[in-house]
């Protein structure tokens, strides 16, 4: 899974303007297990631009990084092509994914829109059966762990060694960040 987080920094109201319409894209895959787009987020949008912004559409997708799964449902969504802005609520690879839609989607008319993801892509992650999320890997290209079990030792590691435990760890713990926690190496 893509493990996302929501940006609670940014601002929708000084991203979309006043009386902007508005469709919101949700992903209900990896994005919505992380609560990034899930029904509460995505109600929470909402209320929060009530009054402000019409909500012309809400779209939950299964997979928008797929760029046929999200062209099959986007014709589905009423007044799709009406909005002025798009909260895209997905990893990066399903906002670049969906954002490329719209864009040929709107070259035709011409018509004026923005894309605004209130979301970070953190890593890619794998949830365990305790439900607590494990970084499975950082892509760092430098892999040497096929056939291990569990997750990487070096994505979990907050200082991303690849040659084993820090000699300065205590006991079996980690010896960097604030937390107490198990080396990821052990």
């Amino acid at each position: 899974m893509i493990q996302t987080r929501f940006d609670d920094s940014k601002d929708l109201f000084k991203l979309i303007g006043a009386g902007a319409k508005v469709g919101i894209i949700a992903c209900s895959d990896c994005a919505a297990a992380f609560k990034t787009s899930d029904t509460k987020r995505v109600n929470q949008i909402c209320d929060r631009l009530s009054g402000r912004n019409e909500i012309l559409f809400r779209l939950s997708v299964s997979s928008p990084c797929d760029g046929r799964v999200f062209a099959r449902l986007a014709n589905t969504a009423p007044r799709f092509g009406e909005a002025e802005c798009y909260i895209v609520l997905a990893c990066e690879a399903g906002l670049r994914t969906v954002s490329a839609y719209i864009a040929e989607a709107k070259a035709a008319s011409g018509a004026d829109f923005k894309i605004v993801s209130p979301v970070i892509t953190i890593s890619y992650a794998m949830i365990a059966p305790d439900n607590q999320p494990y970084n499975a890997c950082i892509f760092c290209g430098e892999c040497r762990f096929e056939g291990r079990v569990g997750p990487c030792p070096v994505a979990n590691c907050p200082a991303h060694k690849k040659e084993g435990p820090c000699q300065d760890r205590t006991d079996d713990f980690c010896a960097h960040g604030t937390e107490r926690r198990k080396c990821s190496w052990l």
